[in-house]
């Protein structure tokens, strides 16, 4: 998500009556590591031969945000310290994968090592575990890491390093898990300010600057996971562009990383489309139309012809429509999005903030406290299941 979203959830903490300030605590980190049915190497675990099968397995995802990427620890947004109760709630409710943000530049050394704290792995490793079990595929990724990687020819090398350094490091912690865990290597990696901050232009060489930074580090990535070795030879990758928007992403993956395994490389994108309807504050424009679904459909055409086509398969890592009381319009957006998405063999992950005050970044589906929905986003929940073709609606919704 923007990182806007940083202020505008501290707002949002104050005034939204309806998440409870309550935020547990994190749980005692296991001594030994927990051993399960997708970590015992005296198993095969679980194996997708191919992208469309790790597609299929994906179905429907869910993101639990504002949590584990918040800069300073898990309490600073007004949402709860993920539990393993939660995790259990979100595969009941008929998601098949979570996408966990993960930040790590507040828990590293300094440059240019880049020491990932134990205490941190340890946790992390917690979460992922609990997700696991639940049943759920399992997505982290580098999230609100933007000022390590910040795509300039400046800081080109130190951006290059922390994402290997980080990654090596993560990967080597979890070289014994299965295919049911994914890797994705950045989120969002922009230039704040700059003219060029939210999108691509042609014939920009600022642009054609950050695009190069941005392939090299997702190289470094690539590179890195692989020479971690166990399991990690044949994990699924998510690649993250500048400016991951649909449009973006084609102009700027003609090319993919060098990798030493065989079509384990997806590219990862995201996008509240149109931003005017879904995403900004203004409440006037809330209605699901004819030229919506239009240029839904010219986003999903374009990441199929480029991608899916030449069996490139795309996760749309974040996605949603926010609440501006528009109920039936958030169903129809939520139905058409997933459905036409899974046509297509992409893979949708809904953006889940926690907040359900009506307006701009309104994107709270689940009560991350008590792992109910929330009454204000149902419509959209019956939206995304219907798409998806899972048979979780809601009927009864509470006015």
């Amino acid at each position: 998500m923007r990182f806007i979203t940083l202020l505008f959830s501290i707002i949002m903490g104050i005034t939204n009556t309806i998440t409870k300030n309550d935020v547990g605590k994190v749980p005692e980190l296991p001594t030994e590591a927990v051993i399960h049915k997708h970590n015992d190497t005296s198993t095969e675990g679980t194996v997708y031969n191919t992208q469309e099968k790790l597609i299929a397995a994906m179905g429907l995802g869910w993101n639990s945000g504002n949590c584990m990427e918040m800069p300073n620890g898990e309490y600073g947004w007004n949402q709860p310290v993920l539990q393993k109760e939660l995790f259990v709630k979100i595969k009941e409710l008929g998601f098949d994968t979570i996408r966990i943000p993960m930040s790590w530049n507040f828990h590293v050394s300094k440059a240019p090592d880049y020491t990932i704290k134990p205490e941190r792995l340890k946790r992390v490793r917690q979460v992922v575990d609990q997700a696991l079990e639940a049943g759920l595929v399992v997505i982290i990724n580098s999230h609100h890491d933007n000022s390590m990687y910040t795509p300039t020819p400046e800081n080109a090398e130190n951006a290059v390093n922390f994402v290997g350094k980080i990654w090596a490091q993560i990967a080597e912690e979890f070289k014994d898990y299965d295919n049911n865990l994914i890797f994705e290597s950045m989120n969002e990696p922009i230039i704040k300010g700059s003219e060029h901050e939210w999108w691509i232009a042609d014939n920009c060489k600022e642009c054609e600057d950050k695009i190069e930074v941005i392939a090299r580090a997702n190289q470094a990535f690539v590179t890195a996971v692989r020479n971690a070795g166990g399991r990690n030879d044949s994990r699924y990758l998510i690649l993250k562009g500048v400016c991951p928007t649909p449009g973006s992403a084609v102009k700027q993956f003609g090319t993919l990383p060098e990798d030493t395994a065989d079509n384990r490389l997806l590219i990862g994108v995201q996008e509240y489309c149109p931003n005017e309807l879904c995403l900004f504050d203004d409440m006037s424009v809330n209605e699901y139309n004819d030229y919506v679904q239009d240029l839904l459909t010219e986003r999903f055409d374009s990441l199929y012809e480029t991608f899916v086509k030449k069996g490139i398969h795309v996760v749309y890592c974040e996605m949603g429509i926010t609440n501006k009381n528009n109920p039936d319009d958030r169903y129809e957006w939520a139905k058409f999005h997933v459905s036409e998405t899974k046509k297509r063999g992409i893979a949708c992950v809904i953006w889940d903030n926690g907040n359900t005050h009506p307006g701009g970044e309104s994107f709270g589906i689940v009560n991350k406290h008590n792992g109910e929905l929330f009454n204000a986003s149902i419509s959209a929940y019956n939206g995304y299941m219907e798409g998806i073709g899972k048979d979780h609606l809601v009927r009864d919704i509470e006015k």
